[in-house]
């Protein structure tokens, strides 16, 4: 017999072990009013779009801005206006699509304060891509949620990995540079004694 949809669909499964109790919840969150805030996959493909499409405007404003100046002679802080102006809705809109997820995983709002604390921000960032609705009521992650985290851990590493390298090949790069210009010092210094 199939147990009654529990009326907050947020409240804990009876047992971290009982699937369908969560399932029955996240259905019942999904049929819900609309107003539940945004769920997994929304955020990632609306983030995405909202961040190719901020790229696509600022590098459109400043072609056709560039074109402008070239044609009129026009001063060049338009361009920087339309710029600023294109972040910062870019910024609001992301703002608003944050908002909304925090709201479907059932936390305050006020986590967004979260993006500005270096590190609790990861933390931040992995709940907002991996975890399911209500996620802060029952604390169970789902599969899907559990691919995403991999992938999420194996994005970080790979960040940290990158950055790594690109200092390490920097940091030869400038040694092997200062060892060429001593070596050409000393053979300049001995070809003059």
């Amino acid at each position: 017999s199939a147990k009654p949809i529990a009326a907050n669909p947020y409240e804990s499964p009876e047992s971290l072990e009982d699937d369908n109790a969560l399932a029955d919840a996240m259905a019942a969150r999904r049929e819900g009013d609309g107003s539940l805030g945004m769920g997994r996959l929304g955020y990632v493909l609306w983030s995405l779009l909202l961040n190719v499409a901020g790229v696509i405007v600022v590098f459109a404003i400043a072609s056709r801005y560039r074109t402008l100046v070239n044609e009129t002679a026009l001063p060049q802080n338009g361009l920087v206006i339309g710029v600023l102006a294109s972040i910062l809705v870019v910024a609001v809109l992301g703002l608003l699509i944050s908002l909304s997820r925090l709201k479907n995983l059932s936390m305050s709002r006020w986590n967004i304060l979260w993006t500005l604390v270096p590190f609790a921000n990861i933390w931040l960032g992995f709940r907002m891509i991996a975890c399911p609705a209500g996620y802060a009521q029952h604390k169970k992650l789902d599969v899907p949620g559990k691919v995403m985290l991999v992938l999420f851990i194996l994005y970080i590493l790979v960040c940290i990995v990158t950055s790594v390298l690109f200092s390490a090949a920097n940091s030869f790069e400038e040694a092997t540079d200062k060892a060429h210009s001593e070596a050409q010092q000393y053979s300049e210094k001995s070809a003059n004694q």
